[in-house]
C-alpha cells in the first residue's frame, strides 16, 4: 500500500511541471483565443474591450516576464502563480483583464508618447538626413560621368551631362542622346 503511494506521488511530482505547462497554456491561450473568435462574432461590445485589454496585459506580461526571466527562475511556484494570474485576467466573470488594464494604462500611455516621439525623430532624421545623402551620391555620379568624358576628350560626350541643356545643345548639337551607363 505504501509503495503505491509513493509510486502515485512521484508520478505526480514528475508530470507536475507538464501539468502546471498545459494548465497556461489552456489559461493562457486557448481560452482567450476561443473567447476572442466568440466576441468578435457577438453584437455586443463589452466581451470586445475584455479580451482586446485580455491581449494587451497579455503582452505586456510576456514582455516584462521575458526581459526579467532570469530572475523569474528563482521565485519558487512562479508558474502556479501565474496560472492563477491567467485564469483571473480570463474568466468572464472577474474581468481581471479590465482591471489590471486600467491600472497600467497611465505607464502605458507614457510610454507610447514617448515611443510615438521617437519614431517621429527617427522619420524626420532620415528623411533629411536621407535626401542629402541622395543628392550627394547623384552629384557624385553625375561628376563621375563628366569626368570619365572630360579623360576620353570627349566634349560633345561630356556636355551632355553637364547641367545647363540650352546651353550644350547650342555648343554641340549631339548632346541631345543619351550618354549609355
Amino acid at each position: 500500500m505504501t509503495n503505491s503511494i509513493v509510486g502515485l506521488v512521484r508520478l505526480l511530482v514528475r508530470l507536475w511541471p507538464l501539468v502546471v505547462r498545459l494548465a497556461l497554456l489552456a489559461v493562457s491561450i486557448a481560452w482567450p483565443a476561443f473567447a476572442s473568435i466568440q466576441a468578435m462574432e457577438s453584437k455586443h461590445t463589452l466581451d470586445d474591450t475584455q479580451w482586446l485589454s485580455y491581449w494587451i496585459v497579455f503582452g505586456l506580461y510576456q514582455t516584462l516576464e521575458t526581459l526579467l526571466l532570469p530572475v523569474t527562475r528563482y521565485i519558487p511556484l512562479y508558474r502556479e502563480l501565474k496560472v492563477l494570474t491567467f485564469a483571473y485576467m480570463s474568466l468572464p466573470h472577474t474581468r481581471g483583464a479590465a482591471a489590471l488594464y486600467r491600472s497600467v494604462r497611465p505607464q502605458v500611455l507614457q510610454i507610447m508618447s514617448f515611443v510615438r516621439a521617437k519614431h517621429a525623430e527617427v522619420v524626420r532624421k532620415t528623411e533629411t538626413e536621407g535626401a542629402h545623402i541622395l543628392r550627394h551620391v547623384m552629384l557624385a555620379r553625375a561628376s563621375a560621368r563628366l569626368l570619365h568624358c572630360c579623360l576620353r576628350a570627349d566634349v560633345c560626350a561630356a556636355l551632355r551631362h553637364w547641367p545647363t541643356c540650352a546651353t550644350r545643345t547650342l555648343i554641340c548639337p549631339q548632346a541631345r542622346t543619351r550618354w549609355p551607363s
